[in-house]
């Protein structure tokens, strides 16, 4: 069983890589070609969004996996351990 989880994890990684790389790619592609041919690419868009919503829930299998949780932790993690506890977060199951 955890041979699979493992194997499962990688796969998880490699397409959170492959979608990542295919953004780049295909958001370079779409600024170069507006501003050297003055030519926008209709497709674009679509597959950037489809793209980014592929990232973003492998990115939630892959953190869930690890015992993480989706949720904003930038601003709470500046905060000092004491400023944190007087702070309430709702989302959080478990204290620091």
């Amino acid at each position: 069983m955890q041979k699979i989880t493992y194997i499962l994890q990688k796969v998880v990684d490699l397409g959170m890589i492959i979608s990542l790389g295919l953004l780049s790619i295909i958001i370079s592609l779409e600024v170069f070609s507006r501003y050297l041919f003055n030519l926008s690419l209709p497709w674009s868009m679509d597959v950037n969004r489809m793209l980014f919503v592929y990232l973003i829930f492998l990115g939630a299998g892959a953190s869930h996996s690890e015992g993480a949780s989706i949720q904003a932790n930038l601003f709470r993690d500046f905060f000092t351990k004491k400023i944190f506890l007087s702070s309430s977060f709702p989302s959080d199951s478990k204290n620091p």
